[in-house]
């Protein structure tokens, strides 16, 4: 499913998720294709990561 990108005002890169949570490029696509991690947005060949979706996995329990 495409999603509009403008929809959001903040993203996130790989690199900051793994500052965030103390995880590896590897773990967040792992995690992402197991389904216990917010889905990215593919840009062109790189994903970001609406901070919005990120917050609400944070809010919501979402450990790793």
């Amino acid at each position: 499913m495409k999603e509009n990108i403008k929809n959001h005002s903040s993203y996130l890169t790989a690199a900051d998720l793994m500052e965030r949570f103390l995880i590896t490029r590897a773990t967040i696509f792992n995690l992402m294709k197991a389904g216990k991690f917010p889905r990215g947005i593919k840009i062109g060949h790189v994903y970001r990561w609406p901070l919005n979706d990120i917050e609400n996995f944070e809010a919501n329990g979402g450990s790793i």
